[in-house]
């Protein structure tokens, strides 16, 4: 799948191709009209024929798609396509992240991960999954799933992990800001890192229109024990 990037590089593109393509064909056309009406003045027959200006036309075409070919290659690797974007890891520095998309389920293909159990709550949809790490500490991600058929406008997400006395102790939180028409669902993921038996929780809210700044403010909220 192109990323938007790429489609509107491409977009972009096309038409300076063709532009280039037609002007070397006119402007060579011309030089080459001039070179054959000198040859046919002077009588002289044998000297080497160029080539003809359509087939000029098509090496500066050809030449033009290699160098965009050889440049596209390395910045498709730079660009950022929503659909290859699965998860970020959650790391000690950071053991809380968000992400939100209207185009692309989140995928986990680490087989590490074990699926345990799925939460359902007013056109949310949450998939729960866990990996234990051999430090001692585990990653937990939920992938879900909002039906966004009857939905206008934004949508935010927003995490909060608590330990066992209440306190919040990191919060993250992404809002869907233009949302694509016709779009029937968005998908959100929450990655988190917790440390084994520690009783933290996790707190998610789906708020529509508005960002919140706490759960507690969200249209549709979802607590998980961790560890």
């Amino acid at each position: 799948m192109f990323s938007i990037a790429s489609i509107s590089i491409l977009v972009l593109l096309i038409p300076t191709i063709l532009v280039i393509t037609v002007a070397a064909f006119f402007i060579y056309k011309a030089i080459y009209d001039k070179h054959t009406n000198k040859v046919l003045e002077s009588g002289e027959t044998q000297k080497r024929r160029w080539i003809a200006p359509w087939a000029m036309s098509l090496i500066v075409l050809g030449a033009q798609l290699l160098i965009v070919a050889g440049v596209m290659f390395p910045l498709s690797l730079l660009m950022v396509d929503p659909a290859t974007q699965q998860y970020v890891e959650a790391t000690e520095d950071q053991p809380l992240n968000v992400d939100v998309s209207d185009s692309v389920k989140f995928v986990i293909y680490d087989p590490a991960y074990e699926n345990t159990g799925t939460f359902e709550n007013y056109g949310v949809t949450i998939e729960c999954f866990v990996r234990e790490n051999a430090d001692g500490t585990s990653n937990n991600i939920f992938i879900g799933t909002i039906d966004s058929k009857d939905i206008n406008g934004p949508i935010n997400v927003t995490a909060e992990l608590v330990n066992k006395d209440g306190e919040c102790f990191a919060t993250a939180s992404c809002t869907l800001v233009d949302v694509s028409a016709g779009t029937d669902v968005i998908y959100f993921m929450c990655e988190c890192l917790s440390e084994d038996r520690t009783g933290n929780e996790l707190n998610v809210g789906v708020n529509y229109g508005t960002a919140i700044y706490s759960v507690n403010e969200a249209a549709v909220q979802f607590s998980c024990t961790l560890g």
